[in-house]
């Protein structure tokens, strides 16, 4: 069409708004099509004219974009893109077969209701429970797509072939892609946006492809494996666990398929209802079979409207005892509306009684406590008898509790559905009774656990008794606190903060030497200007303006599962505990647990930190914050590196559920690790010394040479470590006896392995092949797998769908199998795609400025694979070995680490 004619169709619309009048802009609908405009749940010609309106009478779009041509301008340039819409014929990619939600079992489960025709799943816990989606070939009859993981951090429209969209944060909403959380996307937003793009890939990564019945993760009513709907080709699976749980409250979940012809489908929808009350919210919902597939078809008559999403309300029963209500930060508020009413949601804890011993000095003596009676909870499930011997925790320095009158409160909760244990733990020293000990809540457990949630045990105590816990590295583990009901018999409080910073938080730990940066800011725990934490030695708790910051500043960053700054109930426990390694409180009694991770903003000075602890019952509902009673304190020592001021004494011996091998310091190379602070990208080296700690249960490569041997002449590997899927460096967690840095991943796919290196001696360049097609040699990057990755396929780079294999294991380590060696370093491919090295111009590291670059400024050459489910690393520890070739034919050291995969 000519300029001229689209002028007199631009003036034909505007003729026909003057006639029609505005348009309506109240819908209620929340899944947004490309193209529409007003929101009505179609595209049609009252988009056109919505658009046309924003253009040409400066009215506002009822809650869509109209910039159809994705130029962040609204022009007349965004008429064509959007009558392309307007006239476009139905969707021709796949058709969604199922979505819903299935038990542990593989058991469906039903939907509650039916609301605008987006089926409603409610369910008491957000997590424990699957996520399923099935697809057929649609109008284009092309077989359904199966990549689960597709990026560029250059072109956001790269995508996976399952697109998914949450409207609120899975576990902690980190933007951190296939790795831990996933970040909303509200309202549903299929614009090919950085950020949309990557909370696609985000939440897809964690989902397993079934193409055939007998591998599904649903079950029929006889316990055999099958699809849900018996038209379904592909099925996705995605098992919820605690690092993506759903938060309470409700979730919309939408869903689209592509093809492999990169046909997209239809929407679909449902919602997840977390929490406990009713699950049919409106006398207009409809309960309907599971397996009845509905899809967002839009009515176009109108709904009020109510304001999303609802505050859960903490209630306890009867209705008139009075409740403790603290206002946290503001989160956004998006700008739909939907019909929703609001639940109160009821969050209480039933505790049984136990007997706890302090020292007259307030403090606690001793976290091991024996239970005087079983901890009873309301649900029906087999009773478990663990035996578990807890960290001792103590005060090195008396203390004494500003406050601590004698108060009585009459509080009345509905326990929550949690297992009936019953547990003896055996103290491992005796304290003496003291009226005087605080009446507040007591510590039941003081102590760190890896990054994999499982508990590490202290290495011996300082002459006061008080645990001291070793690190190799100053983060890259959690801080763990649970506290119980005090002989006050009061509700153990639960907040970390106080946003008006005019008291303390329920919790109040504070460290004895500055986290991180030692920042002064209150709460600054994220984004570009995050900082640490400042020390308070000795503790105190005066309620002077520097120690409410101080104590409000750590106390911050324990979050519950869904990020909030506040104690965790016990079915979004954060620890692993033996011998099952489940997720539950480590403390039979325990009320609350507080689990906040320590990272690079919060990192562990070298040497001793001593951490103080207490904690504080509820108050009145209508007290001021931090007016609660206090418990006793407790202590911990976290000893980084390999020194520190108090001495250790070897930890008593006593009934245990877990042993552990004696630990031993080994050096780390120096050319393996993070990024030195001279390399002018950003990051801070390793420390000079590692402690080890034992390795997972699965077999660990047997040989571990050191990554650093005699000096080559070939070239030298700069660095050779992990990133995360949008390129961002990972740390490692640990090294093992050999020096072998060691990463640990919650999935065996997802993330990227880096390779730099620089001349050798000889000053050749780098030779830059991953790939000898005629497997007539060696290609100058060789990597080797101490086991299977994928299928273990033995056909070479076959690393493309839709017949996508893996690598053979090559065990011990060695360079001799052309054919091995090949298969492995394909996958090392540049910006183009090909199986060659890349420049600084063609980089895969992201750094926090928001450039890419290499990890190492001396390095001449980085190569980079991102590793998909066709070879994904199997459970347990992998040991990867790497050397580059030069021009002149000669090779560099080896250099290895350890892919450690913990799901």
């Amino acid at each position: 069409m000519s300029e001229q004619g689209w002028r007199q169709w631009g003036l034909r619309i505007l003729v026909a708004l003057l006639l029609v009048g505005a348009l309506a802009a109240d819908s209620s609908v929340w899944a947004q099509l490309p193209g529409d405009v007003n929101c009505d749940g179609s595209v049609d010609r009252q988009d056109l004219l919505a658009a046309a309106q924003r253009l040409f009478a400066g009215g506002a779009s009822a809650c869509g974009f109209a910039d159809q041509n994705f130029d962040l301008v609204l022009s007349a340039a965004d008429f064509p893109a959007l009558a392309g819409l307007v006239a476009a014929p139905p969707a021709l990619g796949p058709e969604v077969t199922y979505l819903g939600l299935a038990a542990a079992d593989g058991s469906p489960l039903s939907r509650t209701a039916t609301i605008a025709g987006v089926p409603v799943y409610a369910r008491p816990a957000g997590q424990g429970f699957k996520l399923v989606i099935e697809a057929r070939p649609g109008a284009a009859g092309v077989s359904v797509g199966q990549t689960i993981f597709a990026s560029d951090p250059r072109d956001p429209t790269v995508r996976p072939d399952l697109w998914i969209l949450v409207s609120r944060p899975l576990g902690d909403g980190s933007p951190a892609v296939c790795d831990g959380g996933v970040p909303a996307v509200h309202p549903p937003d299929l614009r090919p946006l950085r950020r949309i793009t990557d909370a696609m890939n985000d939440l897809s990564c964690n989902f397993a492809v079934a193409t055939a019945p007998a591998f599904a993760c649903t079950s029929d009513r006889f316990g055999r494996a099958t699809f849900v709907n018996d038209a379904t080709q592909v099925q996705f699976c995605l098992q919820v666990t605690r690092q993506l749980i759903f938060s309470d409250g409700e979730t919309l979940v939408t869903v689209a398929v592509r093809d492999r012809a990169g046909n997209l489908g239809p929407l679909t929808q449902i919602r997840l209802r977390v929490g406990p009350g009713p699950s049919e919210p409106t006398p207009t919902a409809t309960p309907s079979p599971s397996a009845t597939l509905v899809r967002v078809s839009p009515s176009r008559t109108r709904t009020p409207t109510a304001t999303w999403p609802p505050s859960p309300t903490a209630t306890g029963t009867p209705p008139a005892t009075p409740t403790r209500t603290h206002t946290l930060p503001p989160s956004p508020t998006p700008t739909h509306s939907i019909v929703i009413p609001t639940a109160t949601a009821t969050r209480t804890m039933g505790v049984g009684s136990a007997t706890v011993t302090a020292s007259p000095t307030g403090s606690v003596s001793l976290l091991t406590a024996t239970a005087a009676a079983t901890a009873s909870l309301a649900t029906t499930v087999p009773t478990r008898t663990p035996t578990a011997t807890l960290p001792v925790a103590t005060t090195a320095r008396p203390l004494t509790p500003t406050s601590t009158p004698s108060r009585t409160r009459t509080r009345s909760a509905t326990p929550v559905a949690t297992p009936t244990r019953s547990a003896t733990a055996t103290p491992t020293r005796t304290a003496t009774h003291s009226p005087t000990a605080p009446p507040g809540p007591v510590i039941r457990y003081f102590g760190l656990t890896r990054s994999d949630d499982t508990l590490l045990d202290p290495v011996g105590t300082t002459p006061q008794g008080v645990p001291i816990f070793v690190r190799p590295q100053g983060f890259g583990f959690n801080i763990v606190v649970e506290a119980a009901r005090g002989p006050s018999g009061n509700e153990v409080g639960s907040d970390t903060f106080v946003p008006s910073l005019v008291a303390m938080p329920d919790l109040q730990i504070v460290a004895s030497r500055p986290l991180g940066d030692g920042s002064d800011a209150a709460c600054d725990n994220s984004g570009p200007s995050a900082g640490g934490v400042p020390a308070l030695d000795p503790p105190s708790y005066l309620p002077t303006e520097t120690n409410i910051r101080i104590m409000n500043d750590f106390g911050c960053r324990f979050v519950d599962g869904a990020g909030t700054p506040r104690g965790r109930g016990s079915q979004e426990a954060c620890t692993r505990v033996p011998p099952e390694l489940d997720f539950r409180f480590v403390g039979v009694d325990t009320s609350v647990q507080f689990c906040a991770p320590v990272t690079r903003i919060l990192e562990f000075p070298p040497g001793d930190t001593v951490l103080t602890v207490r904690v504080l019952d509820q108050a009145a509902a209508d007290a001021p914050p931090g007016s609660g009673v206090p418990g006793p304190t407790a202590q911990i020592v976290v000893r980084v590196g390999s020194g520190g001021s108090p001495t250790a004494t070897p930890s008593p011996t006593a009934t245990a559920t877990r042993s552990r091998t004696p630990t031993r310091t080994a050096t780390l190379p120096a050319t393996v690790g993070s990024p030195s602070p001279t390399s002018g990208t950003g990051g801070n080296s390793p420390k000079p010394t590692r402690t080890t700690v034992p390795a997972s249960p699965t077999r660990t490569p047997s040989r571990t040479p050191s990554s650093t041997p005699t000096e080559s002449p070939g070239p030298t590997v700069t660095f050779f470590g992990v990133a995360r899927a949008d390129g961002s460096l990972l740390q490692p967690d640990n090294v093992s006896a050999g020096g072998v840095p060691i990463y640990s991943r919650p999935l065996g796919a997802g993330f990227l392995l880096v390779v730099e290196a620089k001349p050798g001696p000889s000053g050749a360049a780098v030779g830059l092949s991953t790939f000898q097609a005629d497997l007539s040699g060696l290609p100058d990057l060789q990597v080797v797998a101490s086991r299977a990755l994928g299928n273990g396929s033995e056909d070479v780079c076959d690393y493309r769908p839709p017949t996508a294999g893996g690598v053979p294991a090559t065990d011990p380590p060695r360079f001799d199998d052309v054919a091995a060696v090949n298969d492995l370093s394909c996958r090392f491919r540049d910006g183009a795609d090909e199986p060659r090295g890349r420049g600084l111009a063609d980089a895969c590291v992201l750094f926090g400025t928001g450039a890419f670059g290499f990890v190492r400024a001396e390095s001449t050459v980085q190569f980079c694979a991102f590793v998909d489910r066709a070879w994904e690393f199997p459970p347990g520890d992998t040991l990867m070995s790497v050397r580059v070739r030069d021009t002149n034919g000669a090779t560099s050291s080896v250099a290895q680490l350890i892919v450690r995969v913990t799901g």
